[in-house]
Parts: structure tokens; sequence; C-alpha cells
């Protein structure tokens, strides 16, 4: 097999990868992996012996996939890494209680692949504060 060793792409989106195979006879036995565990055909993920095809995306999807096939002079594999980007997000306890006059610290945790590197604060729709800002 000749694959490339990484590939990147965005959650939600279907992605496919093709690759060359060549062996002398052709084989006609594979099996692809995903760290490590047999993968199986399902809806939101199909394969043949030189692709691999994924219906949509998501976090789940990113890891090492390799793929070895056999004839009867023996066998090859190709491997790669597949990175998933997705929109950032935040975790945060939705409710608070507050009394008037007194400090208070929000702590957030943030998510996301890139990791963002701008965001706005805002109250109540109006923004507040941006990231060059503060």
């Amino acid at each position: 097999y000749t694959v490339n060793t990484s590939f990147t792409a965005v959650e939600g989106n279907m992605f496919r990868i093709d690759l060359v195979l060549d062996g002398n006879p052709i084989p006609v036995d594979f099996t692809w992996s995903f760290n490590g565990v047999e993968l199986l055909t399902s809806s939101e993920i199909t394969f043949g012996i030189d692709f691999i095809e994924f219906s949509s995306l998501s976090t789940s999807n990113a890891g090492n996939y390799s793929v070895t096939a056999t004839n009867t002079a023996g066998s090859g594999s190709g491997e790669f890494s597949l990175v998933i980007f997705y929109a950032p997000m935040y975790t945060v306890n939705t409710s608070f209680t507050a009394v008037e006059g007194n400090m208070y610290r929000i702590d957030l945790v943030l998510d996301g692949n890139p990791l963002p590197v701008d965001f706005t604060w805002s109250f109540n729709g109006v923004g507040l504060l941006t990231s060059s800002e503060i």
C-alpha cells in the first residue's frame, strides 16, 4: 500500500481516502483496523481493499488506521492517522446564584480543534469584550 501518514478533515463532512494497492497476484483478503481494533462496516464507515469512506466525520473517528492485505505471496500493510477539526465548545455550569456587590469567577472549559484564537463575551446578546480587548 502507498498512503500518506496523516490526514486532517472537518467534523460533519464526508471523507474518503483512496489507497494505491500493488501486489502479484492482486491481494484478495484485507483487514482494516482503528487504534488496533478490527473495523466493521457500518452506516457511518464503509471500506474496501483500497479505500475507506466516512459518511459524516465525528471526533470519535480521530485516531490511527491501518489496513493489511494478503495474497498467496504474503501480506502488506499501510497506516495513517486521521485528525478531526471541530468547532469550539464551552462547558460551564449554566446556573449561578450571586449576591450583588460580590465578585464572582466563572470558569469555562474550552475545547476545539484547532483551539480558538478569537472570542467575544456578551450579556443578553450585547457584546462586552473581545479577545483583543482583554
